[in-house]
């Protein structure tokens, strides 16, 4: 589970997949201009996309019965740690696809076992073209909820 993430990278950018539309997906990062560019990025390629800019906002967004095909989230939140905004959104709904993203992901060793919560650790800030390749990838194989 921990290094797909990582393998998305390679080649990204060399033919980016066309990544379904339609899909929800939850941005969590408490930095505005990142989560608004990120947002806007998304909503381009056609996904329906909510923000958080808390840990505590992001779990009261799935307490309350919001689903998303895909979460990620900035490991460095203010109120709570990323790793525990993830495992809390895997113990209310479990299979969730969370990213953690950082700019210290070669820290976080393969072995690290708070990496049971997530799908993969992306550096932090995802290139377009890696995140059209994974929306493409984690998407294909799942119906549109």
């Amino acid at each position: 589970m921990s290094g797909r993430a990582e393998r998305c990278g390679e080649g990204a950018g060399s033919g980016a997949s066309d990544p379904p539309h339609g899909r929800r997906i939850l941005i969590v990062d408490d930095n505005l201009d990142n989560l608004q560019a990120t947002k806007l990025l998304m909503e381009m390629q056609q996904q329906s996309v909510d923000v958080a800019q808390t840990g505590s906002e992001a779990i009261a967004r799935v307490t309350a019965g919001s689903r998303y095909d895909l979460v990620f989230c900035v490991l460095g939140m203010p109120d709570m740690s990323g790793w525990r905004i993830a495992r809390e959104i895997q113990e209310i709904a479990p299979g969730t696809a969370v990213y953690m993203l950082t700019g210290w992901e070669q820290n976080i060793q393969e072995d690290d076992p708070r990496r049971q919560w997530v799908r993969g650790v992306l550096h932090k800030p995802m290139k377009p073209e890696l995140m059209q390749d994974l929306l493409a990838q984690q998407m294909i194989a799942q119906p549109v909820r």
